[in-house]
């Protein structure tokens, strides 16, 4: 879609009137190629804002401030409400600082021949940044401002509105080629459209998964098969907000079939339909993912591989890894449509945000391993190493945001180790520092009152497991923890971890510890470096929709009678807990966490004649429920059952569940039967 001519009033301030020249100029060379430009406008906040209030009294464009004094601003934490529209110009006013979560978004937002004005002061060193602070301090050391400036620098994307003269440098445009039109989509999206349909027609996949960078037009051709599947198919529509999914709801008319559900009450329902097509897939968390696959004959999921959503290249390997190849089948869209091929903003962006880096294909040996901590001034001077080492944990982890990678160049409360491998890097280390509080604070956030920013361990085990001094100590916090996927199970996780231990005896550090969403998958590692369980939270994380489990490594005695004393509130509170808040856990994530108990109640002779009673009698559940809930939870994890067994008595006997059961079937008396003869089974073998 061209843009619109932008036509800027003149302004009476002569140096005002100079950069309006230049920037009506520079406009129209970037609707004429089609280009889209990211430019800094360094000036005095009073000229800034008479040139962003000409800018939009010229017509379409957005202003994004959190400065009050700038009505007709949208505040920066709202951006996420304009996704799904388009624009010609976005202002940016980063005098109070740079989000680029924020950035990142606008940028997809805005259309090919459309400019990103980014405003500044002259002098970027002096001025505060509210986005650039963790743990409530400032960095030091301002590595990423000078690392994005520097790059904005060399592509001469500065204009200085305090010269004596304010011409912009020669910028390059070179024209962008726009995708050709059949009917109402590109040659690319009727192709991948064709191969849809296909699909629908067949049996077999019954998934498919369709992936693309932003701008693409996946939400559209996804509304292109929802019409053509409406007439004979039972359609839902899900995504984790219906707002992801606008663009797609905008093309369902009110008499199709399809609907939107949201994805918690589509599991809840428990109703097969015909198709399910999930928007943004890579935003649902895993477990929910998986919940979802039972519940329909045909699921299409799309997702964004790269941008500010940072989920896309963790979603391919995470959730994609865990599939038969046989069981779905992956189409890709790489065409832009929303601006021309060759676009230097996107290319400029991926490049210098590290949003789509690129994996190591070719795994090095591995015999002699060096891991050792490196600084922030290293990384900053060594981009090959920056982008080795970010490109890795974007691709280990489900949710990687731009900010992420300013975080990892400047906070110094973060600590950085790497494994390397004929000059490669094989694995990587985040911790974080935390804790130390005074008295004072720790029974703030013990009562509640207080969250001090990146201290999120510390504050758990505080406010959430009762402990009222925890926070006053001091530790490290395993934040991530990633290695190349062709050498994991290989001890490189387990040996950067022997260096994070050693790092936190130097620094003086009280404990170890990781906090995570409990996963069935992560949870052996953990056992197996010979961290403890301590906590489990009661609600469920917004990115996993999991409860959150806390591990420890003890370095002093204080932290072993910690670690001793929630024991004993596990052996104690566990069988409610199961009842309770993670009654709806899956059983493999309770089994996992039983493991890393390894609790075992002392059975009284009375109570072992119980649980005979009710395996080789008739004596009725409800009145044996108690006894079987304390005895299982030490015995489960030790014994070998099928997976159906282990399911059915987790969810029936630890869990409490009614209603529908997991790969169960039958009515009330055939699932009592069952649970009778894996009772008789399991005191055979508890008596061998």
């Amino acid at each position: 879609m061209k843009p619109n001519p932008i036509t800027i009033e003149p302004v009476n301030l002569p140096e005002v009137a100079t950069v309006l020249q230049t920037l009506t100029s520079l406009l129209e060379r970037l609707r004429t190629s089609g280009q889209r430009l990211l430019l800094n406008l360094r000036a005095p906040r009073n000229q800034c804002r008479q040139i962003a209030a000409a800018l939009l009294d010229a017509g379409n464009g957005w202003l994004f401030s959190d400065d009050p004094d700038w009505p007709m601003a949208i505040a920066p934490g709202k951006a996420q409400q304009q996704l799904g529209q388009e624009t010609d110009c976005v202002i940016y006013d980063g005098f109070s600082g740079l989000q680029l979560d924020v950035l990142c978004m606008l940028a997809g937002s805005l259309r090919g021949g459309g400019l990103m004005l980014l405003l500044t002061p002259e002098q970027i060193d002096n001025h505060s940044d509210r986005y650039g602070r963790w743990q409530g301090r400032t960095p030091q050391e301002d590595y990423f401002m000078r690392y994005f400036f520097d790059h904005l620098e060399k592509e001469n994307w500065i204009l200085s509105a305090c010269d004596a003269d304010p011409v912009l440098p020669s910028i390059d445009l070179p024209k962008t080629e726009s995708p050709a039109l059949t009917g109402e989509l590109t040659a690319q999206q009727a192709e991948v459209f064709a191969k849809m349909q296909q699909w629908w027609a067949q049996i077999s996949p019954p998934m498919l998964i369709l992936t693309a960078d932003r701008g693409r037009g996946k939400s559209t051709l996804l509304g292109h098969f929802a019409h053509s599947i409406e007439a004979d198919a039972d359609c839902v529509i899900t995504a984790a907000s219906r707002s992801q999914a606008e663009i797609l709801l905008q093309q369902i008319r009110p008499e199709m079939q399809a609907r939107f559900v949201a994805p918690d009450q589509f599991i809840c329902q428990q109703q097969a339909v015909d198709c399910l097509i999930i928007d943004e897939a890579a935003t649902l968390p895993v477990s929910l993912l998986l919940q979802c696959l039972p519940l329909a004959n045909k699921i299409l999921m799309a997702t964004t591989t790269g941008g500010y959503e940072g989920t896309g290249g963790g979603f391919l390997h995470k959730f994609i890894a865990r599939l038969d190849p046989s069981r779905f089948q992956q189409l890709s869209l790489s065409q832009p449509i929303r601006w021309g091929q060759g676009d230097l903003l996107e290319a400029w962006m991926n490049r210098v945000l590290m949003l789509k880096p690129e994996m190591n294909t070719s795994p090095p040996d591995v015999s002699s391993l060096s891991i050792y901590e490196v600084s922030k001034s290293e990384l900053a001077k060594n981009q090959a190493l920056l982008e080795s080492v970010y490109g890795l944990l974007v691709s280990a982890h489900y949710r990687t945001r731009p900010s992420d990678l300013r975080q990892l160049m400047e906070d110094e409360q973060q600590r950085l180790i790497v494994a390397m491998a004929q000059a490669k890097v094989v694995g990587v280390l985040l911790l974080n520092r935390e804790g130390g509080f005074d008295t004072e604070l720790a029974q703030e956030v013990f009562m509640g009152r207080r969250r001090p920013q990146g201290h999120l361990l510390a504050q758990m085990m505080t406010a959430q497991a009762g402990i009222a001094d925890f926070s006053c100590l001091q530790g490290l916090r395993v934040q991530r923890i990633a290695v190349l996927p062709a050498l994991r199970r290989q001890g490189i996780g387990s040996r950067l971890l022997t260096q994070a231990r050693q790092l936190a005896l130097e620094l003086h550090c009280d404990y170890l510890g990781s906090s995570f969403a409990a996963d069935a998958a992560v949870l052996p590692f953990w056992r197996e470096s010979e961290f403890q369980l301590v906590h489990i939270s009661a609600g469920k994380g917004t990115s996993s929709a999991q409860q959150t489990v806390i591990v420890l490594q003890a370095l002093n005695e204080r932290v072993e009678s910690i670690m001793v004393g929630q024991r004993q509130v596990f052996q104690k509170y566990l069988p409610v807990w199961l009842m309770s808040y993670c009654r709806d856990m899956p059983p493999v994530e309770v089994l996992e966490i039983l493991r890393l108990l390894s609790l075992r109640f002392q059975m009284l002779e009375s109570e072992l004649k119980i649980l005979q009673a009710f395996a080789q009698g008739y004596r009725g559940f409800e009145y044996t429920q108690a006894q079987l809930q304390v005895w299982l939870i030490g015995l489960l994890p030790s014994l070998r059952l099928s997976e159906a067994e282990n399911q059915l008595l987790v969810e029936k006997v630890l869990q409490n569940r009614n209603g529908y059961l997991s790969g169960q079937a039958g009515g009330k008396k055939n699932l009592l039967k069952k649970i009778r003869h894996c009772v008789e089974k399991l005191l055979d073998e508890d008596e061998r």
